[in-house]
C-alpha cells in the first residue's frame, strides 16, 4: 500500500460492520488516513426487508406467498415489525439474512407439506417461527411478541 509504485493505482476495499471497522482502524491510526473515501450503506427498513423476503420466496417458483403479501409489494405490518426489530441485532446483515431466512422458510414449508399435490403455502405463522429461531440462535429476544394471525 505504501509502495510509491502503486500510488494512485490501487483500490483497497475494507468491508464490514461499523463497530468492527472502527476497531480495525483504531489498531493503526495511520491506516485510516490512507483511505480517502468511506461508503456507508443504510440498513433496509422493516418494510423493505419484508418485501425482499416475499420477492425472494416468490422467486423460488413453487411457494404460494399470497397469505403474507398480496400483491408482492403490499405487506402486512405483522411481517414488517419483526424485521424492524431484528435490524437492531448486532451483525444483522440485511439482504444476506433475509435470503437465509427465505431458505429456512422454504425448507420448513417443504418439510411440513403432507400430500404431494398440497399447495406449498407460506403462512405468517411459519415466517414468525423462523424469525424467532433466527433471533434465538443469535442470543437475542424474539423480534416482537407473537401476534395473533387470522389465516
Amino acid at each position: 500500500m505504501s509502495n510509491p509504485r502503486f500510488e494512485q493505482k490501487m483500490f483497497i476495499i475494507h468491508a464490514g460492520y461499523g463497530q468492527q471497522m472502527d476497531t480495525l482502524l483504531a489498531l493503526n491510526p495511520d491506516l485510516g488516513s490512507r483511505f480517502k473515501r468511506e461508503m456507508t450503506f443504510d440498513s433496509l427498513t422493516g418494510e423493505q426487508a419484508a418485501q425482499l423476503l416475499i420477492q425472494t420466496l416468490n422467486g423460488k417458483g413453487f411457494l404460494d406467498t399470497s397469505q403474507i403479501g398480496v400483491p408482492i409489494y403490499e405487506t402486512h405490518q405483522e411481517l414488517c415489525d419483526p424485521f424492524t426489530s431484528m435490524s437492531q441485532i448486532d451483525g444483522w446483515g440485511d439482504a444476506r439474512d433475509v435470503h437465509t431466512i427465505s431458505e429456512d422458510i422454504a425448507r420448513r414449508v417443504l418439510l411440513g407439506s403432507g400430500e404431494p399435490d398440497e399447495p406449498l403455502s407460506v403462512t405468517l405463522d411459519v415466517v414468525y417461527e423462523v424469525l424467532c429461531n433466527v433471533t434465538q440462535r443469535r442470543g437475542a429476544h424474539p423480534p416482537v411478541s407473537r401476534p395473533s394471525f387470522s389465516n
